[in-house]
């Protein structure tokens, strides 16, 4: 396996990118898992999962084929997104209503994302949702 690797999915549960790469070995191509990458860093620890890997020039070829069969949307990376931006958003409201625009977007289209960009997405209302309440708590406070 000759030139450098080229990532063309991430994974959260190893199993799902085990199958994946199972998917991509029985169609010929040379894939690779690395495990523990950082994906996000929270209060509460950290998000990691499993890149699958191939070389540069199989990369668009590989992509579709996990296209097809995980029905991939270019919006899934919205949910990423939004993920990332209520965890570096915190106490900054113009972020919070961005992550939130961003969140109540992806909702309608929740079957037809990836079981990662759903976790992210969970993660993103579940963060946008607590910072709505301290935002709303400060408010009160402060008019009170």
């Amino acid at each position: 396996m000759a030139g450098a690797l080229f990532t063309v999915a991430a994974f959260c549960d190893p199993v799902e990118a085990a199958n994946s790469r199972e998917v991509l070995d029985s169609k010929g191509f040379h894939a690779v898992l690395e495990d523990g990458e950082l994906g996000a860093v929270a209060a509460v620890g950290a998000v990691c999962f499993t890149t699958l890997k191939v070389p540069a020039e199989e990369a668009s070829r590989a992509r579709e084929i996990l296209d097809a069969l995980w029905k991939l949307r270019p919006e899934d990376s919205e949910a990423r997104r939004a993920m990332t931006i209520a965890l570096v958003g915190v106490g900054l409201p113009p972020l919070l209503f961005y992550s939130l625009w961003l969140s109540v977007r992806l909702l309608p289209r929740w079957r037809d994302l990836s079981s990662w960009d759903r976790r992210c997405l969970k993660f993103a209302v579940v963060a946008n949702l607590c910072q709505l309440l301290v935002v709303a708590a400060c408010v009160l406070y402060w008019t009170l």
